[in-house]
């Protein structure tokens, strides 16, 4: 086997590999390894990609297991897949430390300066997430800012989750004015909008939505 790090401690019994952490303590960035595990017999060798969460900060979406499949015309605009500012996958692909960009660059932005039609009651910005069918169960969702300049996070949201995406959406998160970002969150300690890197986020409370498909 290979892939231990300072972080991860690898074992093998009976035929099964295990792995031993320390807590993810950062609060904005997963760890990610990769480990091998090469048969002696046939000196066939894998490897297996291995991610470990933020410690309470759940799961980053990511694309590899993850998509959106829907969302509404008015951030269509903001879809390409060559122009990496409009490329809003980014949102939950984890590129957001690996793109070599310009710190600025590395966000998705949806407002009425972008978009001209959208983010006013009646116009929502929509995404839908496909959470796959291997599914785990969760009790709730959060949302992380721009952190280089969190002011533009969203400050009313709702959640609908559904097994179907064509039907039988249920609302879990109702919309109500300021139900998202506060102002105190978004200055946090620092009193200012400006360079969060330590990380905040927004967690919205599911009820007793365990493992809905889409959300």
């Amino acid at each position: 086997m290979s892939g231990e790090n300072e972080w991860l401690t690898l074992s093998q019994e009976d035929g099964k590999v295990y792995a031993e952490v320390t807590a993810n303590i950062s609060t904005n960035k997963e760890r990610t390894a990769k480990i091998g595990v090469k048969n002696v017999k046939t000196g066939m060798e894998g490897k297996i990609d291995f991610r470990q969460g933020m410690k309470g900060y759940g799961i980053i979406l990511n694309k590899s297991t993850w998509n959106i499949p829907a969302y509404s015309t008015n951030i269509s605009s903001q879809y390409s897949e060559t122009e990496m500012k409009k490329y809003f996958p980014r949102l939950y692909d984890n590129v957001w430390w690996d793109t070599g960009l310009k710190e600025n660059d590395i966000y998705v932005e949806f407002n009425k300066g972008i978009t001209t039609d959208g983010g006013a009651d009646g116009k929502p910005y929509v995404l839908v997430f496909d959470l796959g069918e291997n599914l785990r169960e969760y009790n709730s969702f959060g949302i992380v800012p721009r952190l280089q300049w969190t002011a533009p996070a969203p400050k009313t949201v709702q959640i609908e989750v559904s097994d179907d995406l064509n039907e039988g959406w249920i609302t879990v998160v109702t919309k109500n004015d300021g139900n998202g970002f506060t102002e105190a969150e978004l200055k946090g300690a620092t009193g200012s909008y400006n360079n969060h890197g330590e990380g905040i986020i927004h967690w919205f409370e599911l009820g007793n939505c365990k493992n809905a498909i889409f959300v």
